[in-house]
């Protein structure tokens, strides 16, 4: 049975073929949803100042004006904000790979 006109590719292949091989539009965005979700909080860790008082000066260039000790507990909360988004990601991982 062949696929309709409107299903076909000028390469011949209809769009089930091309997803199945990974190249539609939907398979793109979703391995991009995918890298960003490991990228987004990794980033953060990493560009996170480890000094309480040098995430103040970073939040008060943003305009934002804090104390060091609100800073300091603003910087472990976004830290552990980002470990467990990572945590879940890793998990979600583990999951999709045994099955």
């Amino acid at each position: 049975m062949s696929a309709h006109v409107c299903c076909t590719l000028s390469g011949g292949e209809n769009s089930l073929e091309r997803t199945k091989k990974g190249g539609g539009t939907k398979a793109k965005v979703v391995r991009a949803g995918k890298l960003g979700s490991w990228l987004g909080p990794s980033a953060v860790l990493v560009l996170l100042p480890k000094c309480p008082a040098c995430f103040a000066g970073y939040l008060a260039l943003a305009g934002i004006g804090v104390s060091v000790e609100a800073a300091s507990g603003f910087r472990i909360g976004l830290m552990a904000a980002c470990i467990t988004a990572i945590s879940l990601v890793l998990v979600r991982s583990l999951i999709a790979a045994i099955r």
